[in-house]
């Protein structure tokens, strides 16, 4: 209940000296963002809505929590919680591994996701998210498992056959992180149920023996997916929940003493990115649940949650006589917080709320039995607890009428696209600012709205988008638009600059900004100094735009900063072909005699096609020399030989590559270069039949059997 009232305190308006005392990171952001019209009095919390929300969700777990612990004491009662949360999740598990036969990718066998986002996983769970399904399956078979230690007759029977279930359920989310708190689990009740004696030998023996053909059923029917899930990969993309981590910890050290608010992560978060994790996302939540609570309640209040809520556990386990249900409800929380090191699966109220049930049943069998009460007594703490569930039916209320900011987002869509008047718009933008002053959307619609009237008051508005969201590539690329169609192309060319570097869409980018770009140096000023790639791409498009002049100023740059890259090289080459062309040869020989890649064999040839007296054969033979298995030097050999009227040699490379080659493509080319060697030699026939062969293997199959008649189809007119 002191964390509810806190969390409550965040959404309650403070004055702003004293926020600049206990919040200096906040009173600066809303100094930024709100000015001119600074508030006197401001919340705690960037998103005081967000924050009522997740105060009325805490309070819903405290009551549910104070329900288990009125009947934790009984043993009937508590069996009853481990029971149904147990059933659920098998539940659950059997649904979503039926609907992943019937109606794939939909939970629930009809629902679709809004997000259109496929699920990563073999099953469709009713949490959408793996990670998530994974933790509430994970839940349900550890209780079930432990249930059967104490159950009898028929029931054991049941009840181990849902926790199986459950377990292979696990299994086929592919989730990481939980397959291993599961197994963590499982070794955690089997230890501390051998260490209390509450359980034999034999009966152990069967349970793992149980749970290895669980292992074993999950793995084989998602054996080859599985495979590729657990493979620890080398990129960004992986190391992503990871790479939060340093972020989420300098939003910590920011916000130390009082967080930025109960629910207001996701605007908030944006400040404290880096170039260390991908930029082109929006993050809900930090993925580490004990980074994330004092991110947004501050460290006092943050850190002493998770460590009262340690302490407590194990107080409650080591009072609670040790049953094989009170070990089991351990081991079952235990591995949630050992998954939520890697995940936020206690942010869903569909997992908070047996969590909380199973810690107040805990609490209850550590706690002793109460009293009766007289029934006066009794009659005033039911009508204390009415009042406390029209209280809370109050609040939730007003929770529910308090605008978020997926709410305000919707009633501005709504607004442009009705095309209301512009000073409607800014009134809406305005009041949408102050409610959710961490959010950068109000800010860069507004400058838009601004620029398109030519308003100057759209660069103050784009400014501020830009400090509440600077790493952001679509606030950047948006940034340079409006800037390139103003009087600032200087600017503009380095918001391309940095929207490329925080991962814009490359090409349709890289356009836009080199078709403002008058000269070389001009083009430089767009590309990052770090990503000689794009430098590379930059190149080929000038080259394609036919301005070799601003290329070769590019790639000279280019090789100046990176003389030992050889696509930097090779593209050097390329840009200097028209201009000096013996000059690229050079080049290019020079990046074989040091590489003697495929690619640089490439444009060596590619360079020597139009030189006179130079001999492309002999750069090609060496290439399939040191590459014999390689199809397009093969062909471009063949090709050469066929020009040179060499036809016995350019046959013999072509009807290698029809044989040898794998792709279907390859071998299509191969017989089209064959119907010209034959139809060169006279040889019309047997030329046909290779046109014919190519047409089979390179037009599309598909379109090739929607066109051909079925065979037992009755020709028109009879016969």
């Amino acid at each position: 209940m002191g964390v509810v009232a806190f969390i409550v305190l965040q959404a309650v308006p403070l004055p702003m000296g004293l926020l600049r005392v206990i919040a200096p990171a906040t009173a600066e952001l809303l100094t930024t963002t709100l000015a001119p019209k600074l508030p006197a009095w401001h919340p705690i919390s960037l998103d005081p809505s967000a924050t009522i929300w997740e105060a009325m969700k805490l309070l819903t777990c405290t009551f549910a929590f104070l329900i288990a612990y009125n009947g934790g004491h009984r043993r009937t009662r508590r069996r009853r919680i481990h029971v149904a949360i147990a059933a659920a999740a098998a539940f659950i598990a059997l649904v979503a591994m039926v609907g992943s036969i019937v109606a794939p990718g939909k939970p629930l066998l009809f629902y679709t996701p809004r997000s259109g986002i496929p699920l990563q996983g073999l099953i469709a769970p009713a949490f959408i998210n793996v990670n998530h399904a994974a933790a509430f399956l994970l839940l349900g078979s550890i209780l079930g498992f432990g249930l059967t230690f104490t159950a009898r007759g028929r029931a054991r029977g049941w009840l181990a056959g849902a926790a199986s279930l459950s377990g292979v359920g696990v299994i086929l989310t592919l989730s990481r992180g939980g397959i291993l708190a599961y197994g963590f689990g499982l070794v955690a009740m089997w230890g501390l149920l051998l260490w209390r004696g509450r359980v034999r030998w034999r009966s152990l023996a069967s349970l793992v023996m149980l749970v290895g053909a669980v292992a074993a059923v999950g793995s084989f029917a998602g054996r080859e997916r599985l495979a590729s899930e657990l493979h620890i990969q080398k990129d960004a993309y992986q190391r992503e929940k990871t790479a939060l981590w340093k972020p989420g910890w300098k939003m910590v050290r920011a916000n130390a003493w009082v967080g930025v608010g109960r629910g207001a992560f996701m605007p908030a978060f944006p400040r404290y990115l880096s170039t260390s994790v991908p930029l082109d996302r929006t993050y809900s939540h930090l993925e580490n649940q004990y980074l994330h609570l004092p991110a947004e309640l501050g460290l006092p209040v943050g850190g002493g949650l998770i460590f009262l809520s340690l302490w407590a556990l194990f107080t409650w386990l080591w009072r609670g006589g040790a049953s094989a249900t009170t070990i089991a409800a351990f081991a079952a929380i235990a591995a949630l917080g050992l998954h939520n090191i890697f995940d936020f699966n206690l942010e869903m109220l569909g997992i908070a709320l047996p969590v909380a049930a199973l810690a107040g049943a805990m609490a209850g069998r550590a706690s002793p039995p109460p009293r009766r009460l007289p029934r006066r007594r009794g009659v005033a703490v039911a009508s204390a607890c009415a009042v406390a569930l029209a209280l809370l039916l109050m609040g939730w209320t007003a929770a529910g009428l308090a605008p978020t900011i997926d709410t305000d987002s919707r009633r501005l869509e709504a607004l442009v696209k009705a095309r209301a008047a512009k000073a409607k718009l800014i009134a809406a933008l305005e009041e949408y600012r102050r409610r959710h002053p961490a959010d950068y959307m109000p800010h860069l619609v507004g400058a838009e709205i601004l620029a398109y009237s030519k308003d100057k008051r759209a660069f103050r508005w784009l400014n501020r988008a830009l400090v509440i969201n600077p790493y952001s590539p679509y606030v950047h690329l948006r940034a340079a638009r409006l800037l390139a169609r103003s009087t600032a192309p200087g600017q503009a060319r380095l918001e391309y600059r940095l929207a490329l570097a925080s991962g814009a869409p490359v090409g349709k980018t890289l356009s836009e900004a080199l078709a403002g770009c008058k000269n070389a140096k001009e083009a430089q000023q767009v590309l990052p100094n770090k990503r000689p790639e794009l430098w590379v791409m930059a190149i080929d498009r000038l080259l394609l735009g036919k301005r070799d002049a601003v290329a070769a100023g590019v790639a000279a740059a280019a090789v100046e900063r990176w003389p030992r890259n050889e696509r930097v090289v090779l593209a050097h080459a390329r840009a200097l072909h028209d201009r000096d062309r013996r000059g690229a040869v050079r080049i290019a020989r020079d990046a074989v005699r040091r590489w003697h890649s495929k690619r640089s064999y490439r444009v060596l040839a590619f360079l020597l096609r139009d030189l006179p007296g130079s001999n492309v054969a002999a750069v090609l033979t060496e290439a399939l020399k040191r590459y014999p298995d390689d199809a397009a030097f093969a062909l471009h050999l063949a090709r050469v030989e066929l020009n040179k009227k060499n036809f016995a040699r350019a046959e013999k490379l072509a009807n290698r590559v029809a044989r040898m080659a794998s792709r279907r493509q390859e071998r299509g080319r191969a017989h089209l270069l064959l119907s010209h060697i034959f139809r060169g030699q006279r040889r019309l026939h047997r030329a046909r039949w290779e046109l014919d062969r190519a047409r089979e293997l390179l037009e599309d199959p598909k379109k090739r059997r929607r066109a051909r008649p079925h065979p037992r189809t009755k020709p028109k007119g009879g016969l």
